[in-house]
Order: C-alpha cells, then sequence, then structure tokens
C-alpha cells in the first residue's frame, strides 16, 4: 500500500474545526472537506488536480461516512 503524506494541522485549527462540527452535528472530516473545496475550486491546483484525476481509470465509489 502507498504512503500518504498526512499533514499536521494547528492545534487551533482542530479545536476549531472539532467544535464547529459538533456544532453542525457532522463529522470533522466532512467540514473540512467542504472548507477546502470552497477555499480551492476553480484555482490552478484544483484543475490540475481534476485533469490527474481525469487520466485515472474509475475506482470504486467511496463512502462518506
Amino acid at each position: 500500500m502507498a504512503r500518504r503524506y498526512a499533514p499536521a494541522l494547528r492545534p487551533l485549527v482542530l479545536k476549531a474545526l472539532h467544535h464547529e462540527a459538533a456544532r453542525r452535528g457532522i463529522p470533522m472530516t466532512e467540514l473540512a472537506d467542504s472548507c477546502l473545496r470552497q477555499v480551492l475550486q476553480g484555482t490552478p491546483g484544483w484543475k490540475q488536480a481534476t485533469t490527474e484525476l481525469d487520466d485515472q481509470p474509475a475506482g470504486p465509489p467511496r463512502s462518506t461516512r
């Protein structure tokens, strides 16, 4: 299995993410994904990632929970 980069988030960001996700009643990963999508969509990095993923064969659907 390939190793993936797991960046460390600052403690304040993690705590805020935890509290906000709990307030909304959603998993932290769902909130983080939503926040990052809002910021990144339309950027050159987003476009490059989309192109790279479009070049790969479709895999099995991922569960969101």
